[in-house]
């Protein structure tokens, strides 16, 4: 594993500096005017094969219950996993002044391998546990937002699943377990939502073309031909479906556009504006938007488990089917201070009411935060740093003296390289702190768990457009 992680950094650090460091605007004092336009409808769709690559996790945790004052037990667990997935995806995106919509299909394929051991102190004979599990998905995530006034909207959200999953587990000590598991996961939400985010990357794309312009010619491009240039940059997908050589011709309609500014280059100057396509920015979103929704859930879940003692098998089958309704509220802001640097948070909180008459929950609400920097360190090299939190707390029905909450806690820091746009390259960093209090009567658990992981991940465009 560490020779894995020291190679990956070289890596990186040997394409660092040989990447072209070009990034930045030589006169920024227009950027807010220019960032600020609105493009007419446009949208993409891309298509990308996606390796996990590996994920490493080591978690060690203290799980302390005492009653009263007394302690009932004290244990430590040390883990270590490790998991491998690959996730074919389909992603297509449209925004104009009326609509937004966004729909995202995946199918995943994920193994996981966990293995664990326990100390129960006291003398007590350790217990090792190895849990083996492999997991295929179909996902279908389809959000729709109509605005009716100016920045006022309704929205729509369709997020549905089909997962199966096989899972072995083996004890040190008896019983051992082999389960199949079936999925289906409906959750539909409505609601009402002020703000506008849009996506400006054709427009970065353009100001970058603009300082490229500028490097190799006396000319430049005016605010109102970035404009168009940052148009016709949303126009690329249409050329590639059209011609056997889109960039002559999308190149030659951009130089129309841009008053022939293009055309007096010589040929080496030329191949240097179209590397401008070879510039990543990440997906850069600017404004801010606040919604306030409705939903209901239908899971319904089939389990078939078989547990193996020293001379004989029990089998288990249950089908068990949940209703959820919920209300909430969702917060995004994003900002880009510049062409390298954006900065988003996301709040996201959510009260769930079971429906079924056998669910021990009265309600539970989750609360998600996460605070995110966006750097473009090089053309093809960005790094996201943040923080995330997840809250979680529960009323238990006929319990009147209970108290719960989990919180958990990540900061994260991921490292993307680009290949010719065909590739890119994802190494991510993670220290993770999570928190639990329980407490029925004042039978009072608390546990407490340090995570460090590291996971990577390859993707494949067969198309990729840049936004």
């Amino acid at each position: 594993m560490k020779i894995l992680l020291a190679s990956l950094f070289t890596f990186l650090i040997m394409q660092t500096s040989t990447a072209q460091e070009s990034i930045g605007f030589t006169d920024s004092t227009n950027f807010e005017q220019l960032i600020n336009y609105r493009l007419p409808g446009w949208g993409y769709s891309q298509f990308s094969l996606e390796n996990g690559g590996g994920n490493f996790n080591i978690l060690t945790s203290n799980n302390r219950r005492t009653q009263n004052g007394i302690d009932l037990e004290d244990r430590v667990n040390n883990n270590t996993s490790y998991s491998l997935d690959f996730t074919p995806r389909y992603e297509s995106y449209f925004e104009s002044e009326d609509r937004v919509l966004h729909l995202t299909a995946l199918s995943s394929f994920r193994t996981n391998r966990y293995k664990s051991k326990t100390d129960f102190g006291g003398g007590t004979e350790d217990e090792e546990l190895t849990n083996r599990v492999n997991q295929f998905s179909e996902s279908l995530v389809i959000d729709l937002q109509e605005y009716i006034y100016g920045d006022f909207f309704l929205l729509s959200n369709s997020s549905n699943s089909l997962t199966f999953t096989f899972s072995n587990q083996d004890r040190s000590t008896p019983p051992s377990r082999e389960s199949y598991s079936r999925y289906v996961n409906l959750n539909q939400e409505l609601g009402i939502g002020f703000g506008r985010i849009r996506n400006v990357t054709p427009v970065l794309r353009a100001i970058r073309l603009n300082e490229r312009l500028k490097s190799v010619s006396e000319h430049h491009l005016t605010n109102g031909e970035i404009y168009s240039a940052s148009e016709q940059f949303t126009r690329y997908q249409a050329y590639t479906r059209t011609y056997d050589r889109p960039l002559k011709y999308f190149w030659g309609d951009l130089d129309d556009l841009v008053s022939n500014k293009i055309s007096d280059l010589s040929a080496f100057d030329q191949f240097y504006l179209d590397d401008v396509f070879n510039e990543s920015y990440g997906l850069r979103l600017e404004g801010y938007q606040i919604q306030f929704l409705g939903g209901y859930n239908y899971l319904n879940s089939l389990n078939r488990t078989t547990t193996k003692e020293e001379t004989e098998e029990e089998l288990n089958r249950n089908l068990d089917i949940r209703r959820t309704a919920s209300a909430g509220t969702n917060f995004r802001y994003f900002k880009n201070l510049s062409l390298e640097h954006q900065l988003g948070v996301t709040f996201d909180s959510r009260i769930l009411f079971p429906l079924e008459q056998s669910d021990r929950e009265d309600w539970s609400n989750l609360t998600y935060l996460n605070v995110n920097w966006l750097w473009v360190v090089a053309d093809r090299i960005l790094l996201s740093n943040g923080v995330r939190s997840n809250f979680r707390s529960e009323k238990q029905k006929d319990i009147d003296d209970f108290k719960y909450h989990y919180v958990t806690s990540r900061l994260y820091s991921q490292l993307t390289y680009f290949i010719e746009n065909q590739v890119s390259i994802d190494a991510t960093f993670s220290l993770g702190h999570d928190y639990s209090y329980r407490n029925i009567d004042s039978d009072v658990t608390k546990n407490t768990s340090l995570e460090l992981g590291a996971s990577f991940r390859i993707r494949y465009y067969f198309s990729r457009q840049l936004f």
